[in-house]
């Protein structure tokens, strides 16, 4: 994959709620926090030239050893 036009790279996560790293928009609150991943990738891939690199698994440990598992997606932005 040739990625010379790309200006950044966003990681997003269904447990973290962020702005648009593009247009700036506001994050799409739901209840399920892989809905809300799901509609953060849907709104960047909207964006011309935005590409869904991949998309994954992630498990690490709370404080009191409890696993803590999440998705992440990440996205190539070119420029603009």
């Amino acid at each position: 994959m040739i990625m010379d036009d790309v200006q950044q790279v966003a990681q997003l996560y269904s447990d973290v709620t962020a702005r648009c790293p593009v247009c700036d928009a506001g994050p799409q609150m739901t209840v399920d926090g892989d809905e809300y991943l799901t509609s953060q990738v849907d709104h960047l891939l909207e964006h011309d030239g935005c590409r869904l690199l991949q998309v994954g698994q992630e498990t690490s440990h709370g404080p009191n050893g409890e696993r803590w598992q999440r998705t992440s997606a990440v996205v190539a932005i070119p420029a603009s």
